[in-house]
């Protein structure tokens, strides 16, 4: 998984894995623990944005794999927006 982050946005984007897959489930943690989460119904897509975020703050993200009602172990990111 990579990041590339601004001062207010975070855009991930990662490998799908092979195999069935029918979405992704991608959530992030921030530092006031608001957890906020993106459902991607498209294996396809391998992007999320997040927008409004802190500036200079560390935040966690995480991916999961759904293929109906099996979901893939989480993919951990932590990254930080730019000052």
């Amino acid at each position: 998984m990579a990041a590339e982050c601004t001062v207010n946005t975070v855009t991930l984007t990662w490998k799908a894995p092979s195999g069935d897959k029918t979405g992704y489930s991608v959530t992030c943690n921030p530092p006031d623990g608001s957890e906020s989460e993106i459902d991607i119904d498209d294996g396809k897509t391998t992007k999320a944005v997040f927008e409004g975020l802190m500036t200079g703050k560390e935040y966690n993200f995480a991916v999961v794999t759904l293929n109906g009602d099996l979901n893939s172990e989480e993919a951990e990111l932590k990254t930080t927006t730019s000052k």
